[in-house]
């Protein structure tokens, strides 16, 4: 559990599609936050959303292991 929200940094999460969402400063214009929103729906297959949705580069090469002893 954190002890802060996104909210109190003025951070909402916004759906892009169904089950993709997007953080995005609430301090940001609506136009410029609607700007991005719209370029991200036009331009879906060029962002990866997951590391898995990156085509032939090794989930080793996006996996963070922290080792405690």
């Amino acid at each position: 559990m954190s002890l802060y929200s996104m909210e109190e940094f003025g951070i909402s999460t916004t759906e892009i599609f169904l089950g993709r969402t997007l953080n995005i400063n609430n301090n940001l214009e609506k136009l410029h936050q609607e700007k991005i929103i719209n370029k991200l729906q036009q331009h879906s297959t060029a962002y990866a959303w997951e590391y898995t949705d990156m085509k032939e580069i090794s989930p080793k090469t996006c996996t963070h292991h922290i080792y405690i002893e």
